[in-house]
C-alpha cells in the first residue's frame, strides 16, 4: 500500500504545530515513539512498515531522568 499525502506528518491547527499520523490526523501524535508505543498497545502491530528505528527523541529525553535506586523519604 503506498502512503497517501498528509499520512505521516499533518499539521495541528490548534496548537500549530506539526504531528504524525497515519490516518490522514484522525489519531494525531507529537512524537514519533508515541505513535509506534499507540500501535503497539493498542493495534498489535503498525499499519505500516518501519523503514528506521526510533532510537532517541531529537528534542531530548522524553521524561525526566531520575538517579535509579534513590528512594524518596517519607514522613
Amino acid at each position: 500500500m503506498k502512503p497517501r499525502p498528509g499520512d505521516w506528518a499533518v499539521m495541528d491547527q490548534v496548537r500549530e504545530s506539526i504531528c504524525f499520523s497515519l490516518d490522514n490526523g484522525s489519531t494525531k501524535f507529537y512524537d514519533l515513539l508515541q505513535l509506534v508505543e499507540f500501535y503497539q498497545l493498542n493495534a498489535g502491530c503498525l499499519p505500516t512498515r518501519l523503514t528506521h528505528y526510533v532510537v532517541q527523541s531529537p528534542t531530548g529525553p522524553l521524561y525526566s531522568e531520575k538517579p535509579m535506586g534513590t528512594i524518596p523519604p517519607t514522613f
